[in-house]
């Protein structure tokens, strides 16, 4: 039996003002005392989180490997070793041994939120690579603002 001791910490800060909220988000991972996935997101104007998505069509999978995808879409915003425990990760540890995510956030109007009709608009991509760390799958998601 094989045991191992699991920590998982999320920082959330969140700041609004009359015309917008704008959030920060890191979440860690940490696995025997070693940091095993972390994901970084900013609405801020100053530390924003962003990537050309029009790029990923660059990333072919069984061929794209990674030390190359970052020349493509720019630094990562979150990465996993798999297995991972973390939400954003371990639905897709399955399909490889690491995973990198970029996220984009937009802001919130507060206007919105006062009705209850506020929803942050995102846009994910996630990179699966194997153990020769090739790329084996890769998925976009996008929710809007309602």
């Amino acid at each position: 039996m094989f045991l191992f001791s699991l920590c998982i910490v999320c920082y959330l800060y969140m700041y609004a003002d009359m015309g917008y909220a704008r959030s920060r988000l890191l979440d860690l991972e940490f696995r025997d005392g070693l940091l095993n996935s972390y994901h970084y997101i900013s609405s801020f104007d100053e530390d924003k989180t962003m990537t050309n998505t029009e790029q990923l069509k660059q990333v072919q999978r069984g061929a794209s490997k990674k030390s190359g995808v970052p020349q493509i879409l720019g630094k990562p915003h979150g990465m996993a070793r798999c297995p991972s425990h973390d939400f954003d990760f371990k639905d897709k540890c399955g399909k490889g041994a690491e995973i990198w995510i970029w996220t984009m956030m937009g802001k919130v109007s507060t206007f919105g939120a006062a009705y209850g009709s506020a929803q942050v608009a995102t846009y994910n991509i996630f990179i699966v690579f194997d153990r020769e760390g090739v790329v084996t799958d890769m998925e976009s998601s996008q929710t809007q603002n309602e």
